[in-house]
């Protein structure tokens, strides 16, 4: 997701900068900073009057010395909560904290999680006016659910397949949404009447649509 703060009025720029590159290289910028002044950055970047400086301060602290990949559940938990804390104040930071947990939910096969926290991040990049944030997230997901193991909804395919029609009419893409449409359609007659959920690749081999726009190699659950 793009800046909301200005570069030319950054009192952080490594901070700022490495949230564009995502939770993992903003960790390693953050703990160059430390949590005091990581905390106090939120706080400066924070829109109103009311920051819970104390207890986004206390789990910023327990975040830092996590590992993001031997330390992937118990980040997920104190991200959950910073997300929950700063989204009235800063929906760019709510999307970063969400990361972790959607990363969490993809390493632990936890379709539940990973819905939830992609709802909350496709919400914030819609408000953003970020298309491609959305159809990169969900161009993804549909590929993890292609190889997971266990059954996924369907509802949750249409939800993706859904979510990249409105994120290419969002980025003036009528002709790729119209054939994302199709590619729906096609699924549901694939599928037996009856059928709720699907395992393994339900594309029989034929893959997804292409992405329309120029892959920047990165989505939330990378390392």
């Amino acid at each position: 997701m793009r800046f909301s703060t200005p570069a030319a009025f950054s009192t952080e720029p490594a901070l700022d900068a490495a949230i564009a590159q995502g939770f993992v290289a903003w960790l390693r910028a953050a703990n160059e900073r430390g949590p005091i002044a990581v905390t106090q950055w939120l706080e400066r970047r924070a829109i109103g009057s009311d920051f819970p400086f104390h207890a986004v301060f206390a789990r910023i602290e327990a975040v830092l010395p996590l590992d993001p990949d031997r330390d992937i559940h118990v980040m997920a938990e104190l991200c959950h909560d910073l997300t929950d804390r700063v989204g009235p104040f800063d929906a760019e930071m709510a999307e970063l904290f969400c990361q972790p947990v959607l990363r969490s939910g993809v390493r632990e096969n936890e379709l539940n999680t990973v819905a939830e926290a992609a709802a909350v991040i496709t919400g914030l990049a819609r408000d953003f006016g970020e298309p491609q944030t959305i159809a990169r997230l969900w161009l993804g997901l549909l590929n993890w659910t292609r190889v997971r193991s266990g059954e996924t909804p369907v509802e949750f395919l249409e939800t993706g397949f859904d979510q990249l029609s409105e994120a290419a009419a969002m980025d003036h893409q009528p002709g790729i949404a119209a054939r994302l449409e199709y590619r729906l359609a096609e699924l549901h007659q694939s599928l037996d009447d009856d059928a709720e959920s699907v395992t393994g690749d339900w594309t029989r081999g034929s893959g997804l649509p292409e992405a329309w726009f120029a892959d920047s190699g990165y989505w939330p659950t990378d390392p």
